[in-house]
């Protein structure tokens, strides 16, 4: 009897932590559907393939300073999120680091499939840095027609304008 119940809890934990790897048009279609900008939407998308191939249990790090990325956004716990509370950080970070949590998130919360939280966060930081705070989309994202990445999309049906596009530079 223990076994089957223990079995069952691990069966449970492992449901909660597989986390879930978009395809590009229904992160599309879930970024538009959470406020995303029709203009900002190709660009959310390919910083999420760049960042981390749309997976929302990514997690990158640590870095020299000891901070980590969490989510499909690749969210700092430098600033953005805490997790202090983590296994990893008790055993890797010193307890008097100081971290902001700007977004007033466990970064844990970054690492499901709902990315409702991660997409409010990563618009916080967007307002305060725009899309330059990640280095992915500077590197991948910044000099590319990142419209290609939604243009079947729209075709398809995933997604819908809902007014004009800024004319492109």
């Amino acid at each position: 009897m223990i076994k089957i119940i223990t079995i069952g809890v691990l069966l449970t934990a492992l449901r909660f932590t597989e986390g879930k790897v978009f395809e590009r048009c229904e992160l599309a279609a879930e970024l538009q559907a959470l406020g995303a900008r029709d203009d900002q939407l190709a660009d959310w998308v390919c910083l999420a393939i760049a960042q981390t191939n749309m997976t929302t249990t990514s997690s990158h790090g640590p870095g020299y300073n000891g901070e980590r990325d969490w989510g499909i956004f690749a969210i700092s716990d430098a600033y953005w999120c805490d997790s202090t509370n983590t296994a990893f950080k008790r055993l890797v970070v010193p307890p008097n680091r100081n971290t902001k949590n700007i977004c007033s998130m466990q970064c844990s919360q970054f690492q499901d499939d709902d990315i409702a939280d991660d997409f409010a966060c990563a618009n916080t930081i967007f307002a305060n840095h725009g899309f330059f705070a990640w280095y992915a989309w500077i590197a991948k994202c910044r000099l590319v027609d990142v419209e290609l990445y939604i243009e079947d999309c729209l075709e398809q049906g995933f997604i819908v304008r809902h007014g004009s596009l800024p004319p492109s530079p």
